[in-house]
C-alpha cells in the first residue's frame, strides 16, 4: 500500500528538483568568477624600504631602491609605478628597464617575487639646485583596494637626499 502525499508537498519536491540544477550551475559560475578575480597580478602590496643616490655625471644621478613585496603574489613593476619629483616637478627616468607600451621592452620589466626583497635602479637628470627627490608610489593594486573595500587609496612618499 502506498502513502499519499499532500499536493503542497509534491509541489515543493518538484520545485526543489527543478531548482537544484539551476542552483548548482549558479554556484559553479560563481566559483569560476571568484577564481578569475584572484589572479596573482591583481593583489600586490609592496613598498620602498631603502634607497640611495649616487652622482654619476653632471646633474645625473643613479637611484638604487630596495623594494619589498609583502604579498603572496609576484608583481611586475611598470614605468608609472614610481614617479620621481624634484622641486615640485615630475622628472623622467633616463635609462629605466621599464617601458609602458613596447611589448619586447616590457619583458625586461623587473619582477618582485612574492614575499621577497628586490633592488631596482634607474638614472635621472636633475636641475642643478636639487637637494633631494621625492619618490611617489601607491604600493598596492586597485583590485586589492576594491576587494578590501578601502575607500582611501593614498600615495606613499619616499624622500631621498642627493649625495
Amino acid at each position: 500500500m502506498s502513502k499519499a502525499y499532500p499536493f503542497w508537498l509534491k509541489a515543493i519536491a518538484a520545485a526543489a528538483a527543478l531548482a537544484a540544477p539551476l542552483f548548482l550551475t549558479v554556484m559553479a559560475g560563481s566559483l569560476i568568477s571568484i577564481n578569475d578575480h584572484y589572479e596573482y597580478s591583481e593583489f600586490y602590496d609592496w613598498e620602498i624600504i631603502d634607497g640611495e643616490t649616487e652622482k654619476i655625471g653632471e646633474n645625473v644621478y643613479r637611484v638604487t631602491l630596495t623594494l619589498k613585496n609583502h604579498s603572496a603574489y609576484r608583481f611586475t613593476l611598470q614605468n608609472y609605478d614610481i614617479q620621481v619629483n624634484c622641486n615640485g616637478k615630475r622628472i623622467d627616468k633616463n635609462n629605466s628597464s621599464m617601458h609602458d607600451s613596447y611589448v619586447l621592452e616590457a619583458l625586461k620589466a623587473p619582477i618582485l617575487p612574492a614575499g621577497q626583497t628586490t633592488e631596482y635602479s634607474f638614472d635621472i637628470t636633475l636641475p642643478p639646485n636639487a637637494e633631494y627627490i621625492e619618490l611617489e608610489y601607491y604600493g598596492a593594486s586597485f583590485s586589492r583596494r576594491e576587494y578590501l573595500n578601502m575607500d582611501e587609496f593614498q600615495r606613499r612618499l619616499y624622500l631621498l637626499e642627493l649625495d
